[in-house]
C-alpha cells in the first residue's frame, strides 16, 4: 500500500485559482499536480484525528513544491495554523501516529516571525529569502507532526 500526506487546518482550505488553473491542466501540460487537496478516506481519517488539532482534514499532493509555497506565501492569513503529516503506508495509519505520539520530533515553521524550529533549535529565516530558506528545510519526518502558522 502506498502512503500519503495529511493537512489539517484552522479553517476550510479554498485553493486559489492560480493553483486551481495548474491543476487542472491537462495530463500532458502538467506531468505532477501542484498544491492539491482531496479528502482522506474514512478510516484515514478516523486514524489522524487522534493526532491533529485543527478540524478541517484533508489528503494533500504536492507539499514542498512551488505552489505549496505560493500558498504559504500569498494566501495564509493571520491566525492561519497548518499542520501536517507523513504516513509511509496508509495501512498502519493508527500505528503510525502512536508512534509520533509515544516520541514526537516536531517541526514548527512561523512565517510571521519567520522561524523554524525543530528538536536541533530555533533558527531564524532570512528575511528577503524566507520562502528559499524553506525550500531547503526538511518539512516532515516521520515521528513529527509539522505545525506552520502565521502569528
Amino acid at each position: 500500500m502506498s502512503g500519503f500526506i495529511a493537512i489539517a487546518s484552522s479553517k476550510e482550505i479554498t485553493l486559489p485559482s492560480e493553483i486551481q488553473e495548474y491543476n487542472d491542466r491537462g495530463l500532458f501540460d502538467t506531468p505532477n499536480k501542484a498544491f492539491s487537496l482531496s479528502k482522506l478516506h474514512e478510516w484515514e481519517e478516523e486514524g489522524t484525528k487522534q493526532i491533529f488539532t485543527m478540524p478541517y482534514i484533508y489528503n494533500t499532493g504536492g507539499v514542498g513544491d512551488e505552489y505549496f509555497w505560493i500558498y504559504i506565501e500569498k494566501y495564509m492569513e493571520i491566525g492561519d495554523v497548518l499542520e501536517i503529516i507523513s504516513v509511509p503506508n496508509q495501512c498502519y495509519v493508527y500505528e503510525h501516529v502512536q508512534k509520533i505520539l509515544e516520541n514526537p520530533e516536531p517541526i514548527i515553521i512561523n512565517v510571521g516571525n519567520l522561524t523554524y524550529e525543530n528538536y536541533l533549535g530555533c533558527f531564524q529565516l532570512n528575511k528577503k529569502y524566507w520562502i528559499d530558506d524553506l525550500k531547503h528545510r526538511i518539512l516532515f519526518t516521520d515521528r513529527g507532526i509539522t505545525t506552520i502558522v502565521k502569528y
